[in-house]
């Protein structure tokens, strides 16, 4: 595969170039001040509401303290005036009266409707900066995850029987096919290998899907051989197995599934809940030891794992336990909190046993 083709790949797999990152965190930096100046007009134009508001009502309060006056008058005027005067004034006076209230009832209105024209769009300078926040949100790092992942389960086999229908391996077919390798998260160098593979014993012939998948599983199996080892255990009581692992890999199942495996050899197994961090992580390992028939040892969550491993292997110890599975919290090995804590771990292992752990077991997906 070309340099190029490689860092084209690299690039859709997520991996940025120094130049992108830097791009990446000035466009981050730009939209948070961005949401910082939505907040501050939004404050502002509240203020300017209320502002406006406490005038409207100043203004309606001086127009009704001059209404007394100009009633009073016209009282004084009438009562000097001849019956035929009166009328007239009276006529008047109604007229007045009828205007009044028009104009009063007009600003009460035009009071009213400017400031909900505010809140609206206060409410859509809201909505918006929650838009963004939600946009932020959808393209970020998990999510991405997420999404390749669920697409990679069924990706490579829809694509593979599209592609390959009784037809010829020829030099586009070995490129379409590494591409969907590659997008399925096999790997750029397990890609490049089963291309080289097919390319010497299929070029130019007629494949199918299944043949695709034959010699997939041949590069995977040659791939993983050399790194099999069994697991042996000693006969030195308690055998003390240490599972290591990033999130979500499988370290619990696994270890459960070890537990019944061996809990129905007639070992005496027990589990140490070491995850002291994930939420509902105790109650899934009670569910494996039961279904093993293993004794559990587990801590309040948040407590100190190094601590209670220490104990459970005292407790193995004293009721004669043949294998001690330790489960541990998940972590990536760029967190140097939790690498440290593993260390730790290991440390407080050796101190009971300087032979221990008898086997780390490190689970991958």
């Amino acid at each position: 595969m070309s340099d190029k083709k490689k860092r084209s790949w690299l690039s859709r797999l997520g991996f940025k170039s120094k130049e992108e990152k830097l791009a990446l965190e000035a466009s981050k930096k730009a939209e948070e001040e961005k949401i910082i100046d939505s907040k501050m007009a939004e404050k502002m134009a509240l203020i300017n509401a209320a502002a406006l508001k406490a005038s409207h009502q100043e203004d309606t309060k001086n127009l009704s303290s001059e209404k007394p006056p100009t009633v009073n008058a016209e009282k004084s005027e009438n009562s000097l005036k001849t019956e035929a005067s009166n009328k007239k004034i009276k006529k008047q006076k109604s007229n007045q009266k009828n205007k009044q209230p028009v104009k009063l009832t007009n600003n009460s209105e035009t009071h009213k409707k400017t400031p909900p024209k505010n809140e609206d769009s206060n409410k859509s300078k809201v909505s918006n900066i929650n838009n963004e926040k939600d946009v932020l949100n959808e393209n970020g790092f998990f999510k991405r995850i997420t999404a390749g992942l669920s697409k990679s389960t069924s990706l490579m086999s829809e694509q593979m029987s599209s592609l390959f229908n009784k037809r010829k391996l020829d030099s586009a077919a070995l490129n379409d096919l590494e591409d969907i390798l590659i997008q399925a998260d096999l790997g750029l160098e397990a890609s490049e290998k089963v291309i080289s593979s097919l390319s010497k014993e299929k070029f130019d012939k007629e494949v199918n899907e299944l043949e695709i998948k034959i010699t997939l599983g041949e590069v995977i199996s040659e791939i993983l051989t050399p790194l099999e080892s069994p697991l042996t255990l000693t006969s030195e009581k308690p055998q003390i197995l240490l599972f290591v692992g990033v999130n979500g890999s499988g370290k619990t199942t696994t270890l459960g599934k070890l537990a019944k495996k061996y809990s129905s050899q007639g070992k005496k197994v027990m589990i140490a809940a070491g995850d002291t961090f994930r939420a509902a992580a105790v109650e899934q390992l009670t569910v494996w030891s039961n279904l093993a028939g293993a004794k559990i040892v587990s801590g309040k969550q948040g407590s100190d794992a190094a601590g209670l491993i220490y104990d459970a292997i005292d407790q193995a110890r004293s009721e004669g336990v043949d294998i001690l599975m330790i489960d541990t919290a998940g972590r990536l090995q760029n967190r140097t909190e939790l690498m440290d804590e593993l260390e730790k771990i290991v440390r407080v292992i050796k101190k009971q046993d300087p032979s221990a752990p008898h086997h780390c077991i490190l689970v991958l997906d």
